[in-house]
């Protein structure tokens, strides 16, 4: 949920003049926060949701996010002088094509894992009789308190 915040915000720090150097410390920061950040906690959070609900759709939406911030965010510069090296520059160069890529991966990976929370609700409230998802008590106590 971070990686969506500095997403927006980073680029409205232009609005207060920073110095270019400044600007660019804040668009390596974004770079790196998404690599080491949000992919890593990105990944175990994908692997563990779908061992939880076991959902390959799911985990293929997440997958695909991961993949798309990780493209916008790595400077990997293969297949030079091809439309696919093209391409890549751009997803990762060009202001306009680098956000939609990366936002567009971050609203994969917020939109999987809340499926994925919905998917343990639903399994939580389908097997147990205990409470419901958010701890509450769906039954009376069956003891006596006196």
């Amino acid at each position: 949920t971070i990686l969506p915040v500095i997403t927006v915000a980073l680029p409205l720090l232009g609005v207060f003049n920073l110095g270019a150097s400044q600007l660019e410390a804040l668009h390596q920061l974004g770079h790196s926060l998404a690599l080491y950040f949000v992919l890593p906690v990105g990944s175990l959070t994908t692997v563990i949701n779908y061992i939880s609900h076991r959902k390959t759709s799911i985990a293929a939406m997440a997958t695909v996010g991961l993949f798309l911030v990780g493209l916008a965010n790595s400077h990997i510069h293969i297949f030079h002088g091809t439309m696919i090296g093209q391409a890549l520059h751009m997803i990762q160069h060009c202001g306009p094509w680098h956000r939609v890529v990366n936002i567009s991966g971050c609203a994969l990976l917020l939109g999987s894992n809340y499926l994925s929370q919905q998917q343990g609700c639903a399994h939580h409230d389908h097997h147990s009789h205990d409470g419901d998802c958010h701890g509450t008590s769906s039954s009376p106590c069956s003891h006596n308190h006196s």
